[in-house]
């Protein structure tokens, strides 16, 4: 009887909550768990794309540049799902570097949600530690988390420069039959494509790092 009322609490709760998106990370920005570190920015950020992946989240953002990851964690018996927020904040001191995590519920009343905060400032600060140290073990390294990186950079810009069936009907429709006239409205949205902001791939750095031979060992 307890478990049905329960459950009955936790359908309720899902139902009327209010959904949110991991794109709302980013404004919250602030207002999450820090914990400071001795450790480079870059590691940091690189430790942070690690632990999220490390945990079992599904990394949805990725942006080396200004040294961000969000992620989310899937519906569970109990909740509706979380998205969390790894950022890296300013250094300290030239050898320390601050490190905040958000953790927003999907259903903004559900209470059961998990609070990832404490798990993955751990586990960021393990992966720093490692990525720090340098030194060769069962354990991705820095420089292949920036190659996988890279990868999904460029991934991420050849499908942005990648025109929609509708684009290109626009364009020929426009050009009324000149083929010039075409090319170039079609030139022209690439060019405006090439200025917009672009994300690693998350995917695409997943299914590299997954392949690294360093990260088939024990963790």
């Amino acid at each position: 009887m307890k478990w049905e009322q329960t459950a009955a609490t936790v359908a309720a709760l899902l139902t009327f909550g209010c959904a949110s998106s991991h794109h709302g990370l980013k404004t919250e920005r602030g207002t999450g768990t820090s914990q400071s570190y001795a450790g480079t920015r870059d590691n940091a950020w690189r430790a942070c794309l690690l632990a999220l992946r490390e945990l079992g989240l599904e990394l949805k953002e990725l942006d080396p540049e200004r040294q961000y990851v969000l992620a989310d964690h899937g519906s569970s018996t109990l909740s509706a799902g979380e998205h969390v927020g790894c950022f890296v904040g300013e250094e300290t001191t030239p050898d320390r570097t601050s490190v905040e995590i958000v953790s927003q519920r999907v259903m903004t009343t559900n209470a059961f949600a998990k609070d990832w905060s404490e798990d993955a400032l751990w586990m960021v600060g393990l992966q720093l530690s490692r990525l720090e140290a340098a030194e060769p073990g069962p354990w991705i390294q820095a420089e292949e988390v920036d190659a996988c990186v890279a990868r999904g950079l460029e991934v991420a810009r050849e499908t942005n420069l990648e025109l929609t069936w509708e684009e290109k009907q626009r364009c020929r429709k426009d050009a009324k039959g000149s083929s010039e006239t075409e090319a170039a409205c079609l030139a022209e949205r690439k060019r405006v494509r090439e200025g917009w902001l672009v994300y690693a791939d998350p995917e695409q750095v997943v299914t590299c790092l997954d392949g690294q031979p360093a990260d088939r060992g024990t963790h």
